[in-house]
C-alpha cells in the first residue's frame, strides 16, 4: 500500500530510516512488512532487553551467538559485542531492523552510529516512539491503526491499540500469543494477522462470552463500559452492561478452572463526595454517579472472585484519558480530549466546567503501557486489595487550556470557549483531582510529566507533526 511504497522509496534514499508512532501503531508490522521483500534482513526486538544488552542482541541477531562467521570474528571473540558485530557485518549489504528502540534510545542510537560509520553497506530500519537523533536519520510518521468510533473513554481506542503493541512483541509476561479474540458491538477495520479473531455482539450475552472465552484463553482484559454520562442517562443499560455483562464475565472465567488473569478497568468515578485535596490509597470509595457505583460494584466482584482463587483479577483505577484521538462519546470527561483535539484539527471546542476544575489525566500512551504493565505484574506483589489507583498527572481545565496555548498559540487555543454544562459539571466536579497512588508507583506504574508534553504527544502520534 501507499505506506509500505514510502517506506522502500525512503530506504533507496537514506541508510537510516525510522518510524516513529504511539505503542500500537502498526511500526512492527510495517517493518517486518518491507523486510519479507528484502534479500539479506536481520532482525533485532530490543523490547524485552536493557540498554546494556543492547549490543548483544543485535549480534545474536545477525547470527553471531550460533554460528562462527568469518576468521576475522574468531580472532577477535575476545572484543566487546559492537566491534564482533560490526567485523560480522563488514562491507555485506543488508537491511537491519532494530525493534522498539524507545526504552533502549540511547543505546539503539549509538549502535547505530558505530554500523552506519563502519559498515557501508548496511541499512538500518528502526522502530520507535521516539527518532534516535542520529546524523543523517529519516523520520516517517506511522499513523495509528484505524479504528471506529468509540463509545467509551478507554475502551474502544485503548484496547485496539494495545491488541496492536501485543501482536507486535508476540508475548504477553512471557507467554507467546497463539490467538487474540476482540469481542466488541462494532467490527473493526480489517486486520490482517492471522492470530485475530473477531467476535461483534453484546458483551452481556453469556453464549457469546462462551465463545469469546474458551478453555486456551489465559488472559482477559475487560474494557468494554457505557461510560459516565450515557450511564447516567440510561440507568437500566449501565446496569446491564457495567454490572451484570462484569458477572457473565467472570463467571465464565471461573468456569474455565485454570484461574485466568484479568484486568478490569475502573475509573476516578469511583470516588466522590467531600474529598481531600489528594486522595490516598487507603480512601473509602462513594460513587456519586451511577456509572461510578457500577464501577465499584465490577472492583468488589473482581476482589472476590480473586479471593476465592477463581480468577487472578487486578482492577485498574484510569484517570480519565486526554488527549484521545477520535470523535466526542457521551462520557461526561470527553471534553478533556475535544478541548484539545478539535482545535488542532481547526474546529471550536467548548469547555463545560469550570476553569478551576482539577483533572486526573494520563496520556494515551501511557494508558496503554500501564494496562499491559498491571497485567504482567506478579500476584503475590499485587496482594489484596486488587483495586490500584493509577498515578495521573493532576491539573486544572484552565491550565489544560494553557498548555494548548504553549503549543499551539493563540489562534488554536482561542477557538475554545467557556459554556458551563450544569450537568456535566455535577458529575465530574464531584470527581477527585489528585491521588497519592503510593502503592501503584511502587509497583511500577508511570505518569506524564506535564500536560504541553501530552499535547506534544498527540501531535506526534495523532497528525504526524
Amino acid at each position: 500500500d501507499a505506506v509500505l511504497s514510502e517506506i522502500h522509496d525512503r530506504l533507496g534514499r537514506t541508510r537510516l530510516l525510522t518510524l516513529t508512532g504511539a505503542g500500537g501503531s502498526g511500526k512492527t508490522s510495517l517493518a517486518k512488512a518491507v523486510a519479507s521483500t528484502h534479500g539479506a534482513v536481520h532482525i533485532a526486538e530490543l523490547a524485552p532487553v536493557t540498554a546494556q544488552a543492547v549490543d548483544a542482541e543485535v549480534f545474536a541477531a545477525v547470527g553471531g551467538r550460533e554460528t562462527v562467521l568469518t576468521d576475522r570474528a574468531r580472532r577477535t571473540e575476545n572484543r566487546d559485542d559492537r566491534a564482533r558485530l560490526v567485523d560480522a557485518l563488514g562491507d555485506r549489504a543488508a537491511l537491519l531492523v532494530l525493534d522498539n528502540c524507545e526504552h533502549v534510545i540511547d543505546a539503539a542510537a549509538g549502535l547505530a552510529e558505530s554500523i552506519l560509520a563502519a559498515c557501508p553497506r548496511v541499512t538500518i530500519l528502526a522502530t520507535s516512539r521516539e527518532p534516535l537523533g542520529v546524523p543523517g536519520e529519516h523520520r516517517l510518521p506511522v499513523s495509528p491503526l484505524d479504528v471506529p468510533p468509540t463509545d467509551s473513554a478507554t475502551d474502544r481506542l485503548t484496547g485496539y491499540s494495545a491488541m496492536q503493541l501485543l501482536l507486535e512483541r508476540g508475548q504477553l509476561n512471557g507467554r507467546a500469543i497463539d490467538k487474540l479474540v476482540l469481542l466488541d458491538m462494532v467490527a473493526p477495520a480489517d486486520l490482517h494477522d492471522p492470530r485475530i479473531e473477531t467476535l461483534v455482539g453484546d458483551i452481556a450475552d453469556p453464549a457469546l462470552l462462551q465463545r469469546a472465552i474458551d478453555r486456551d484463553t489465559r488472559s482477559v482484559f475487560h474494557l468494554a463500559a457505557v461510560v459516565s454520562g450515557a450511564a447516567e442517562a440510561d440507568f437500566d443499560l449501565g446496569m446491564r452492561i457495567n454490572l451484570d455483562a462484569s458477572r457473565h464475565l467472570l463467571e465464565r472465567c471461573r468456569a474455565l478452572g485454570h484461574v485466568p488473569r484479568v484486568i478490569f478497568t475502573s475509573s476516578v468515578a469511583a470516588f466522590g463526595g467531600k474529598l481531600p485535596a489528594v486522595i490516598p490509597d487507603d480512601f473509602a470509595t462513594m460513587p456519586m454517579s451511577s456509572y461510578g457505583a457500577q464501577k465499584v460494584m465490577g472492583e468488589l466482584m473482581v476482589g472476590d472472585y480473586s479471593r476465592k482463587g477463581f480468577i487472578d483479577g487486578r482492577t485498574l483505577r484510569m484517570p480519565t484519558i486526554s488527549v484521545r484521538p477520535g470523535k466526542p462519546n457521551a462520557a461526561a470527561s470527553s471534553f478533556a480530549s475535544g478541548m484539545i483535539r478539535e482545535p488542532l484539527n481547526g474546529e471550536a471546542a467548548v469547555a463545560p466546567v469550570s476553569p478551576e476544575t482539577r483533572m486526573w489525566l494520563m496520556s494515551p500512551r501511557l494508558a496503554i503501557e500501564n494496562l499491559i504493565h498491571g497485567h504482567d505484574i506478579d500476584a503475590a506483589a499485587i496482594g489484596f486489595p486488587r483495586s490500584i489507583s493509577l498515578p495521573g498527572l493532576s491539573v486544572s481545565v484552565q491550565d489544560m487550556l494553557s498548555a494548548l496555548r504553549t503549543v499551539a498559540g493563540d489562534a488554536v487555543a482561542d477557538r475554545v470557549r467557556w459554556e458551563p454544562d450544569d450537568a456535566i459539571k455535577r458529575i465530574v466536579e464531584s470527581w477527585p483531582g489528585a491521588f497519592a497512588a503510593t502503592r501503584a508507583k511502587a509497583l511500577g506504574f508511570k505518569a506524564d510529566a506535564n500536560f504541553a508534553d501530552v499535547i506534544r504527544a498527540y501531535l506526534a502520534d495523532e497528525l504526524g507533526s
